[in-house]
């Protein structure tokens, strides 16, 4: 076996007794641990993966590989650049060089038959892992993988290949073929680098100030150093979505990390660098794993012997999964997956998985001093990153392994936990699990049933932003955008969206304020559901209005808290309307007096909106002095119990507030939070929770209402106008369409004119000191 491994790896004989340490400490570590005292240890034991049953027939797999045998894919040799074009999508590439380099290619696909190229579409930017590609999103069918996808769905898709793969070998001095200092980089540099000068280029050419980032491996990896030692990075993504992002490795049971575990820091670390010139094909996987003393037993599992995966000795290290393959698409499959990849990268790695840590690259304590005045590398503070993050993770991932059932305080052999652990509750909004038992490293890529597992639902994640995108929407129709964020006294932290002019009324200071509330499940890009000439949003700017839009607690906008992870922490969402009413509103009104020196503003609240109104104004009286007017489209104040069925809806977010709506329908009252007899008798000193005191409400009130609103009906209407004072209600609207229900205040196609027209009028009137009309 060492004679082959010497003559596959063209060692050579003086490289012989280096090879036999590291074998042996790979070996003897492991099946005699009395000898890790004197070998590097790893502070983190592997994790052990839950064994999968192979449902899988006996000799099903060969069945399948001897038809992939026979097929002739016509696309499998064909470059990214000629699939792309035959199947009517516009494909361009681009070249950027790095500050310290590097040149770089990326391919943009701006459009396709389903989604032609348009300007002002919002762009994303795709990054691969270790050993792949950027043509590697096209691995799957056309109808399948990620690029074409998001490209069909209206995104301005750009895929990055770092440097080393083979789109980008290009050095401005230095050659990749005989430098071997060319390869001297890890994903650190890639972050430092390659991924700001992608995300410059993406904004540059597209238009965009903001991005979408999704990224797998090495490329979450490299996401993570940017935006935490790179500051700015931060304003310019919109949201990132990392798949299995390769930060802390301390549960890695891969075989290559693995491996190469007890070698770094020693010297055969750097002769096998050296010896490998830096860099290794994955697609001669065999000559690496030879040299590293991995037999082919070692890495390949019984399903995947059987199926006869391992003879391609290309995907093996991975762990092939047979559950998740289409075989016919092997040919392709293996002609875009399989790169060139850089052994720092893998080293550093290496260093992380066996010290259970994400920081950098470590030098050895001399060479860490004079860069780092410390012995040891610093870590990442992944607490610095405020771009919205949301993680994907598999069950079966041998790579980045799956977190612990129930959430602990040691996170060292869960790097899912650590990494969720170690973002700002800010920043992190989703950890979300590949429902698919069988999930591993490189499904993310290959799956056969990627695109329902993960595509689908991470483009409905980006779809909500991109509705908020009606923010960028707003910029490439002319409206001036803005945003904030504000933290309320409890903690919360809100965003808000201003909107302070348009090419029909250009941006001036006096404008007079109004503040835009959205119900309950919705958020604020819910007032750009209607089409940009008809949505109240754009024709109260058009109108001569600074428009400012609030985004509640709980909404995707608003998933921050100074101390409390809303994935993590079911703190977090205990609160209903009347948390938003005594913290979200008070800190959104004082924001926008603020911001616009107004001393008073104009406020417009659906549903529970309104509701938040109601409780603010009834509870602190000083809101009273900062309002001109408030109108509200159908308040969730008074519920008639013919509406109770509404409540009994289950699949909802922020249930505090469905109970206090519920609570409400079923006592026909408007009050606090009913806790229990015991609990409101400490909390409000009587066994029935207070009701909210409407008569203390001063601010002029206009009311509309829906003939055929389930939830907030006439009488729900008439018991709240009783219970206002007269001085303060001003109107009570019913919207002249019998048809009109709860919804329809933000999605009825004539809501423009039935709502919006007549409420824009009333508001002129204040403005113009007409402030008595009924």
């Amino acid at each position: 076996t060492l004679n082959k491994a010497l003559v596959i790896s063209n060692m050579k004989p003086s490289f012989v007794g280096v090879l036999i340490l590291a074998m042996s400490q790979l070996v003897f570590s492991q099946r005699f641990p009395y000898l890790r005292r004197i070998l590097p240890l790893r502070v983190c034991r592997a994790y052990q993966p839950v064994e999968i049953e192979d449902d899988i027939e006996p000799f099903a797999c060969q069945r399948e590989l001897a038809l992939a045998s026979n097929v002739n894919d016509p696309e499998a040799d064909k470059s990214i650049i000629q699939i792309s074009e035959e199947n009517g999508y516009v494909i361009q590439t681009h070249n950027v060089t790095t500050s310290d380099g590097y040149i770089l290619t990326l391919f943009r696909i701006s459009g396709g038959r389903r989604s032609p190229v348009r300007e002002g579409k919002p762009a994303v930017l795709v990054l691969h892992g270790w050993g792949n590609s950027c043509d590697s999103w096209i691995a799957l069918p056309n109808d399948k993988n990620l690029a074409y996808l998001l490209a069909d769905s209206g995104y301005d898709v750009w895929l990055g290949c770092h440097r080393g793969t083979s789109f980008s070998l290009g050095h401005r001095t230095l050659n990749s073929n005989t430098d071997v200092n060319f390869w001297n980089f890890s994903f650190h540099e890639m972050g430092l680098y390659d991924f700001p000068a992608m995300v410059d280029h993406v904004r540059l050419v597209s238009g965009n100030e903001k991005i979408f980032i999704i990224a797998h491996s090495q490329g979450g990896a490299a996401f993570l150093v940017a935006t935490s030692e790179i500051p700015n990075m931060n304003e310019k993504i919109r949201a990132a979505y990392l798949m299995a992002p390769a930060a802390y490795l301390g549960g890695v049971y891969e075989p290559v990390i693995s491996s190469l575990i007890p070698i770094v820091g020693t010297p055969i670390e750097s002769r096998l660098y050296n010896l490998l010139g830096g860099s290794f094909s994955v697609r001669d996987t065999s000559r690496f794993t030879t040299a590293l003393g991995i037999r082919r037993a070692d890495i390949c599992q019984p399903k995947a012997l059987r199926c006869g995966i391992c003879d391609v000795y290309t995907l093996a290290p991975y762990y092939f999964n047979n559950a998740q393959t289409n075989y016919t698409n092997l040919p392709r499959m293996i002609a875009k997956l399989l790169d060139t990849g850089t052994l720092r990268s893998l080293f550093h790695a290496a260093q992380n998985a066996r010290s259970c840590t994400f920081r950098q690259y470590d030098f050895g304590v001399m060479e860490n001093l004079r860069r780092y005045r410390a012995t040891v590398p610093p870590s990442y503070n992944l607490s610095q990153i405020q771009a919205p993050v949301h993680i994907f993770w598999g069950e079966q991932d041998g790579v980045i392994t799956p977190p612990k059932p129930t959430l602990t305080t040691s996170f060292a052999n869960y790097p899912i936990q650590r990494l969720a652990n170690d973002l700002s509750p800010t920043a992190l909004r989703a950890v979300i699990r590949v429902n698919d038992d069988t999930f591993q490293h490189l499904d993310y890529l290959v799956a056969r049933d990627a695109r329902v597992l993960l595509y689908e639902p991470l483009l409905t994640m980006m779809n909500e932003f991109v509705d908020a995108g009606s923010i960028q929407i707003s910029v490439e129709n002319g409206y001036t955008i803005q945003s904030y964020n504000v933290t309320t006294s409890d903690g919360y932290i809100l965003s808000m969206f201003r909107i302070p002019g348009s090419k029909t009324s250009p941006v001036r200071n006096g404008k007079p304020s109004v503040l835009l509330l959205h119900g309950w499940e919705n958020s604020c890009e819910v007032w750009f559901a209607l089409p940009n000439n008809k949505n109240l949003a754009y024709m109260l700017v058009d109108a001569g209005y600074d428009v400012w839009l609030g985004c509640f607690r709980g909404s995707s906008f608003s998933l921050g808290h100074t101390n409390l992870n809303s994935n993590t922490d079911l703190t977090y969402w205990d609160f209903s309307f009347h948390e938003m009413g005594l913290y979200d509103f008070p800190t959104m009104v004082d924001q926008v007096c603020t911001v616009s020196d107004n001393e008073k503003i104009f406020v417009i609240g659906h549903s529970q909106g309104a509701a938040t109104f109601l409780v603010a104004t009834s509870e602190i009286p000083i809101m009273n002095e900062k309002i001109h007017a408030a109108y509200l489209l159908a308040p969730a104040a008074y519920f008639d119990k013919p509406a109770q069925d509404a409540f009994k809806i289950n699949n909802i977010r922020t249930l505090r507030s469905w109970f206090h709506f519920g609570q409400n329908g079923r006592s026909c009252s408007f009050r606090y939070y009913d806790r229990g007899t015991v609990e409101n008798l400490r909390r409000y000193g009587q066994a029935e929770p207070p009701s909210y005191n409407l008569t203390a409400i001063r601010v002029p009130v206009y009311i509309f209402w829906g003939e055929q609103d389930a939830l907030i009906t006439p009488p729900d209407i008439q018991r709240l106008a009783s219970k206002l004072s007269p001085a303060t209600l001003r109107g009570v609207y019913r919207v002249n369409d019998d048809t009109f229900n709860h919804y329809d205040f933000v999605v009825a196609r004539d809501a423009n004119v039935l709502v919006y027209k007549p409420l824009i009028e009333l508001m002129n009137g204040f403005v113009n000191g007409d402030s008595t009309s009924k």
